[in-house]
């Protein structure tokens, strides 16, 4: 699945110039795993977008436990990190969150 920004529903603001970055793809990695990607700008995020801060990753849990070993896992990080996307249920499917952890990798 690839996702553009200029894709995205209108209540999503994006800057000027970012319509063709990346608002979320998917790279499957095993049956049970797959890693997503996303590129950032100033209207998606939080926080000042710097080199090194400009996209993020994360990882996808398919499993019988799935949503509360996500949310185990987010939790995780979230302890020592801030949280940019509370995790909840998302209108591109399933749940997600998003969270800087305390090295400064989101």
């Amino acid at each position: 699945m690839l996702c553009r920004q200029k894709e995205l529903p209108p209540e999503y603001p994006i800057t000027p110039g970012d319509e063709e970055k990346i608002y979320h793809i998917v790279l499957p990695i095993s049956t049970e795993t797959c890693l997503y990607g996303a590129d950032y700008s100033e209207g998606l995020s939080h926080r000042k977008i710097t080199f090194g801060t400009n996209f993020s990753i994360n990882i996808n849990v398919s499993s019988p436990t799935g949503e509360d070993e996500a949310r185990h896992i987010f939790n995780s990080f979230a302890t020592k990190g801030e949280i940019l996307f509370p995790f909840d249920k998302v209108f591109f499917g399933g749940v997600y969150g998003a969270v800087v952890d305390h090295f400064g990798i989101m």
